[in-house]
């Protein structure tokens, strides 16, 4: 990485810090939900790190804890992302002709609607630099949002847990609420 790559990163590692600041509250909701479900922080935190979609990952842990077959839950999550296939798609028209195809496979895995906007409106070509720089923020709060609520829960009593939980989760996934309670309830 040149200096220049290493200065676009740089910026774009800001760049990514409002979308790294508005992921957190949702992702930790998500890590308390699922975690207070039955299933172990750390199978949350592997989720967040390969399933970087807040709708399709509460659709697909629903799924997961209601003992989903692997079909529903793969198509489930498909329809849920299928949009980020038109944004991969239009970005591609705007994307550095240098970066080598794995560059172009991890950039594509790390598009969300937040780091669509940002890259559109960004001036120039898209190089690898300027998207790792502005995809791996987000990541980390993701991640890190996920790893926080999980872990909270496991000290937290349950009655607190599920009352921290429930206004997120009653919007964002209405069968996991339900789910939840059923088990604690």
């Amino acid at each position: 990485m040149d200096d220049m790559d290493r200065q676009n990163f740089n910026r774009d590692s800001k760049d990514g810090l409002p979308i790294c600041l508005g992921y957190f509250p949702v992702s930790f909701a998500y890590g308390m939900s699922v975690v207070l479900s039955g299933m172990p922080a750390w199978a949350a935190v592997l989720i967040s790190l390969t399933n970087l979609t807040s709708a399709g990952q509460f659709a697909g842990s629903s799924l997961m804890l209601a003992g989903g077959s692997y079909l529903e839950i793969a198509v489930t999550t498909v329809v849920i992302n299928i949009r980020y296939f038109l944004m991969s798609l239009a970005m591609s028209q705007k994307t550095d002709k240098k970066m080598t195809w794995i560059q172009r496979l991890l950039v594509s895995f790390g598009i969300t609607d937040e780091i669509f906007a940002v890259s559109m409106q960004a001036e120039g070509k898209l190089t690898a630099s300027y998207m790792a720089g502005l995809i791996l923020t987000p990541v980390i709060g993701w991640s890190g949002g996920t790893l926080a609520g999980g872990i909270l829960t496991s000290f937290l009593p349950t009655i607190l847990a599920n009352a921290l939980t429930s206004p997120f989760t009653a919007c964002l996934s209405p069968s996991l609420c339900r789910l939840r309670e059923r088990r604690t309830g």
